[in-house]
């Protein structure tokens, strides 16, 4: 891997503030091939981390998914909504990721996970922020549950409906193109090995 540092050297990066969220960066790299400096200029976004967890109950061959309203979907598609994993901010550092997993396993399906796995992270946009998705799996026991109904979240700033799909519909799902999230998608294939090898 020692290449991710040889083909590019960036050396430095100075920011200039456009608003609270948005900055420019000026980046400054050398080449392998020469020492001949270089400058990028790009937008950056101080994102937030997010996470998420697909949450599974391997004795019923089941999962949880969210339904959503999605404003960008409509516009692109006319689609009112999305079908989604668990997903949550990490709204510091003073958070670890997993624990706001927890709890937002907690808030949007009301259930405790018994177990959650961590499966991976990844850059959401490297070219214009440092933020990450965190992806987990979480193991849970869907009989005491009640699903199929609509939850406003404790913050009111979402408005959810919560429903159990069997674990083959939810891969055909992903491979039909019916569930179209990319943070969504990826859960899904991350977690692969945990929901069919059950």
């Amino acid at each position: 891997m020692d290449y991710l540092n040889e083909i590019y050297k960036i050396y430095s990066t100075e920011k200039k503030s456009i608003s609270k969220r948005y900055e420019y960066i000026t980046t400054k790299f050398k080449t392998k091939e020469n020492d001949n400096e270089h400058l990028l200029k790009t937008e950056y976004v101080d994102m937030k981390d997010i996470i998420s967890v697909i949450v599974h109950d391997p004795l019923r061959d089941e999962v949880a998914l969210v339904l959503q309203p999605r404003i960008g979907k409509f516009i692109r598609s006319g689609l009112s909504s999305t079908i989604e994993t668990v997903i949550g901010v990490v709204e510091s550092d003073a958070f670890q990721p997993i624990d706001v997993c927890r709890d937002e396993i907690i808030e949007e399906i009301g259930l405790e996970a018994l177990s959650i796995i961590n499966l991976s992270s990844n850059f959401i946009d490297p070219a214009r922020s440092k933020a990450q998705v965190h992806y987990y799996y979480s193991e849970c026991r869907f009989e005491n549950n009640k699903f199929n109904e609509y939850r406003l979240s404790n913050n009111e700033d979402e408005h959810l409906f919560v429903k159990a799909f069997k674990t083959k519909d939810v891969i055909n799902m992903l491979h039909s193109g019916i569930i179209n999230d990319n943070v969504t998608a990826l859960t899904i294939m991350y977690a692969t090995k945990y929901l069919v090898n059950q």
